[in-house]
């Protein structure tokens, strides 16, 4: 009899680690209803050139070229996002439970100074919402590219930073840690998590010569 009653409480344990709305988990994964997903960063340090130089004619020239032209341009880096597929303990017990494809719903981009030179940015851009997509079939691994410094910020940091801005006479160099979260969403079941991607990326902005 008690081993009857140990099967069925490990059972409805089981069914409710099928059914719970998820929650983030430390080191990076989410847990949804079918599957676990978790995303890597690429562990790179990324040169993000705040500024291009064109002349008149929109031909390219040195940086600080008087009479010149700025231009931005924005950068990307490439995260891979997993999901694997729950499997049940071993309870004696079957289910029936189909693993569900999971959708990006948003990504947010938080750059932090990853040194004591960078200052702190304000918080419509230290804090982002790039555009988001894609879908990840269960136990498949899918590479997302996230815009992980726009044009915006590079125009901000160049113009309208005050006496920090990147300049020609102030040719300075600034370091953000980047923390990428990706919110995601079971297409089946609809159960949400928010993961946020393991690893490291780090942005140096900075005027690189042209």
């Amino acid at each position: 009899m008690r081993k009857k009653l140990l099967r069925l409480v490990l059972g409805i344990c089981a069914l409710a680690a099928f059914t719970s709305c998820g929650g983030e988990k430390a080191g990076g994964t989410g847990e949804l209803a079918t599957v676990f997903v978790n995303a890597t960063a690429p562990n790179i340090t990324l040169n993000s050139d705040v500024a291009n130089w064109f002349d008149v004619n929109n031909a390219s020239v040195a940086a600080c070229t008087p009479g010149s032209i700025i231009k931005t341009t924005t950068d990307t880096a490439t995260f891979n996002v997993t999901s694997t597929v729950y499997i049940p303990p071993n309870t004696g017990s079957t289910t029936s439970i189909t693993p569900s494809p999971v959708s990006i719903e948003t990504v947010t981009v938080t750059l932090i100074p990853a040194d004591t030179l960078t200052p702190e940015l304000p918080d419509g851009f230290k804090i982002r919402n790039p555009p988001a997509g894609g879908t990840i079939n269960p136990g498949a691994t899918v590479p997302v590219t996230v815009e992980v410094a726009g044009s915006a910020l590079k125009e901000f940091l160049v113009n309208s930073f005050g006496s920090r801005s990147i300049t020609c006479s102030n040719q300075v160099t600034y370091t953000y840690r980047a923390v990428v979260s990706f919110k995601v969403i079971e297409n089946t079941t609809n159960r949400e998590d928010t993961v946020t991607a393991t690893g490291y990326l780090a942005i140096e902005f900075k005027d690189v010569p042209d």
